[in-house]
């Protein structure tokens, strides 16, 4: 069901934080990073698709100017290498740039690997983050009045948004 979700939630353009998130607090880490990795690649391929069914002239009127030619030109020669660096550096929003890419020259087979692949550190890093926060907030009261900010602030935590911040300077 969470798969499915996430695969709906994708292609309608909803952005996949919080669902991403949802997954950590829910699954766990790996649980949860396997489950938003799925579903998010399944999505992503679905709004590639999508895109390329509507055609390109639907999906440029919402891109100003002439950006989607300029787009287009520089990166479809590039497939694979394009498509995977902009899932490694996040510039552009995922859910957003899965139909972008549904409109270009690139070959299908290159975006999924692309994004399947350039997903990976984020789908885990992200899953970690919520999970940290679940983990540390386990056998307390459920109210959010019983929540100590402190408890917030450990050594998991701040592990997991360094691993956020080594996630930055990956292409470095």
């Amino acid at each position: 069901a969470f798969v499915l979700a996430f695969v709906v939630f994708t292609v309608a353009g909803v952005p996949g934080m919080i669902l991403t998130m949802t997954g950590g607090l829910l699954f766990g880490t790996l649980g949860g990073g396997l489950l938003v990795e799925i579903g998010a690649s399944i999505g992503a391929t679905c709004a590639f698709f999508v895109a390329r069914a509507a055609g390109r002239e639907v999906i440029a009127r919402f891109i100003a100017g002439n950006a989607m030619e300029r787009f287009d030109r520089r990166l479809t020669g590039a497939g694979l290498s394009a498509v995977l660096f902009s899932r490694i550096v996040p510039v552009f929003p995922f859910t957003y740039m899965n139909f972008v890419w549904g409109v270009t020259g690139v070959k299908a087979r290159d975006f999924m690997i692309g994004t399947t692949l350039g997903m990976i550190p984020a789908s885990f890093v992200y899953a970690n983050i919520a999970a940290s926060f679940a983990r540390s907030l386990e056998g307390t009261d459920p109210t959010l009045a019983s929540i100590d900010v402190r408890q917030l602030v450990n050594g998991d935590v701040v592990l997991a948004f360094g691993l956020l911040g080594l996630l930055t300077v990956i292409p470095i």
